[in-house]
């Protein structure tokens, strides 16, 4: 992502914001500033060369890191998550270079029902729950 995807960033973002751990709108100014000071290592999945979303990633790891999946609304509902996390996994592998780039993590909000069925269908698996609202999930990719 760079940052003039901030403005496609910050649109699917507050729209996501019911789904997320923090649901506070932010301001396009708010969201330029964020990325210059934070340099995320988000990434834009685009399909045929329109803009579908943008993947979230943190707590980067030598074999793995957290990850996560925001749609714009005009996308959601099509069956489009699965495919782009496996794309999504298989450009982190070629983009780390390592075969060993294996295990992904993420916390869904206990609630959000869709998301915890679609990453079950990745093959995520429950590790632990935060509380009465979080779910750590975690997935072990074929090493090949």
């Amino acid at each position: 992502m760079t940052v003039e995807d901030v403005s496609f960033f910050n649109e699917v973002r507050n729209d996501c914001r019911k789904a997320l751990h923090d649901p506070s709108y932010y301001s396009l100014e708010e969201s330029l500033s964020w990325f210059k000071k934070n340099q995320p290592r988000f990434f834009i999945y685009e399909l045929k060369g329109e803009k579908i979303g943008y993947f979230r990633t943190s707590n980067w790891m030598p074999n793995g890191c957290y990850v996560g999946l925001d749609i714009h609304k005009k996308f959601r509902g099509k069956k489009m998550a699965v495919p782009a996390y496996n794309d999504f996994f298989n450009y982190l592998k070629k983009e780390i270079g390592k075969r060993n780039f294996y295990e992904f993590f993420l916390e869904v909000l206990s609630h959000n029902k869709i998301a915890i069925s679609l990453y079950k269908k990745l093959g995520f698996q429950e590790i632990s729950e935060r509380g009465s609202t979080n779910i750590k999930m975690k997935l072990i990719l074929n090493n090949e």
